[in-house]
């Protein structure tokens, strides 16, 4: 095209979250909603018919895609030769950024931890495990109507 000959690029991928996604399933993607749109606008059963076949083709599309994408994965994987390899695939389904939870930081999670170890002010480690006593049944014979047998009328239907 006069756009490739003039040096434009196209780029690598096209916008999409999942990693198979490709510029094959967003060719066919949009011409099947285009097709949509086609026939919510003139209601033309002919338009029906074939919205129906590209957006088939679009599902096989993506299924393919999709396929290809994970059998080659699994060839990387089997293929990669040392542990450098290996963490390079790996590396490529994370993000380089650093992940977060909310908006925590790491500080405030350093401090967070670190008060759970923290007695107080004293700043001290706690050196025994806490206990804790059961709770106390109430007098008064509690534990009679508790392990009485339910009557029929007590029971939802």
């Amino acid at each position: 095209s006069a756009a490739r000959d003039a040096g434009m690029k196209q780029a690598e991928k096209p916008i999409g979250h999942k990693p198979w996604w490709n510029w094959e399933c967003a060719r066919a993607r949009v011409k099947s909603f285009a097709l949509l749109r086609l026939h919510r606008s003139s209601n033309a059963e002919i338009v029906k018919i074939k919205y129906i076949q590209s957006n088939a083709d679009y599902k096989r599309i993506c299924d393919r895609s999709e396929k290809n994408y994970y059998s080659s994965l699994t060839s990387r994987f089997a293929e990669a030769k040392d542990a450098r390899e290996f963490w390079s695939i790996v590396r490529s389904f994370r993000g380089d950024a650093p992940r977060k939870v909310g908006e925590i930081t790491m500080r405030d999670w350093v401090r967070h931890f670190r008060a759970q170890w923290e007695c107080g002010d004293v700043g001290e480690p706690i050196s025994q495990p806490l206990t804790v006593q059961p709770p106390t049944l109430m007098e008064g014979g509690c534990e009679d109507v508790m392990d009485r047998p339910l009557e029929l009328s007590e029971q939802k239907s």
